[in-house]
């Protein structure tokens, strides 16, 4: 385990070489990570300890530019999030026995995000 990790930290080794450290925000053993972590459950900070966490978070929250950046990150997320889970309610649809036609009215996917999914003998009906 790295030093100042602390005790409530796991460890997993992931194929590069690299290790990812999972460490709980709400366990407070003592340690510098677990000092770090609980600055995450606060809204806004400034921590000498960690000064380059610190400015980052604030440019985040009160840069303009880094503000709209976060505001895009998420809505591009979102939207990602809505499209798969159309996606999957088409697929299940389809599954069930539903025409491709219902499949789509009943998802509200569009045709060119679920296409690769169609078997191709209900493609041609499509």
């Amino acid at each position: 385990m790295a030093e100042g990790i602390g005790d409530n930290a796991k460890t997993v080794e992931v194929n590069d070489g690299s290790e990812l450290y999972f460490v709980s925000a709400k366990v407070d053993d003592g340690s510098k990570a677990s000092r770090m972590m609980r600055l995450f459950l606060q809204s806004s900070f400034e921590d000498v300890e960690f000064p380059c966490l610190s400015k980052a978070v604030m440019d985040v929250k009160n840069d303009p530019e880094e503000v709209k950046k976060m505001c895009a990150t998420i809505e591009n997320y979102a939207e990602n999030k809505v499209k798969e889970q159309k996606r999957k309610t088409f697929e299940n649809l389809l599954n069930d026995g539903f025409s491709v036609e219902r499949a789509l009215k009943y998802s509200g996917a569009q045709l060119e995000d679920v296409e690769d999914l169609i078997p191709e003998d209900l493609l041609t009906h499509a």
